[in-house]
């Protein structure tokens, strides 16, 4: 990503967000990726989703639409993280939620939860790593 890349009144918008790293580095799609996912993975463990979305999407779309990625993919890969970070302790509120539905522990949820977390943390690899998962109908209906 290159500064010439985002329209000025976007840059604007989201530059005073962004850290001075990320103003001046040029990490190249994998990098972007990588930090959208590292920061909305810890954004899910604390917040619910929807609130989570509402903050991070207007912040990262400019800077990963720059950075060469579709947005539908984008949104996608974002519930995914989102979703994941919200069945992952410390806070797991999803688990919390589930756990108040069905009267069971929260331990034996998280317990339970393991073997999920795994398939969707490969799930991720694969949508984040390889765009036309996620795109694929979309742009054959498109």
């Amino acid at each position: 990503m290159h500064r010439h890349e985002l329209a000025d009144e976007e840059w604007a918008v989201i530059a005073p967000f962004l850290p001075s790293w990320a103003r001046a580095g040029d990490f190249g799609p994998a990098g972007l990726m990588l930090i959208l996912i590292a920061v909305l993975f810890v954004a899910g463990m604390f917040l619910d989703l929807t609130p989570a979305m509402l903050i991070a999407a207007p912040l990262f779309l400019p800077l990963m639409t720059s950075g060469g990625f579709d947005p539908v993919h984008l949104g996608i890969v974002m519930i995914i993280v989102l979703q994941l970070g919200g069945v992952t302790p410390p806070v797991g509120i999803l688990v919390f939620i589930t756990a108040q539905i069905s009267r069971t522990s929260p331990g034996a949820i998280f317990k339970e939860v393991l073997p999920f977390l795994v398939a969707v943390g490969l799930v991720l690899a694969l949508v984040a790593s390889l765009p036309w998962i996620a795109l694929g109908l979309w742009q054959f209906f498109g």
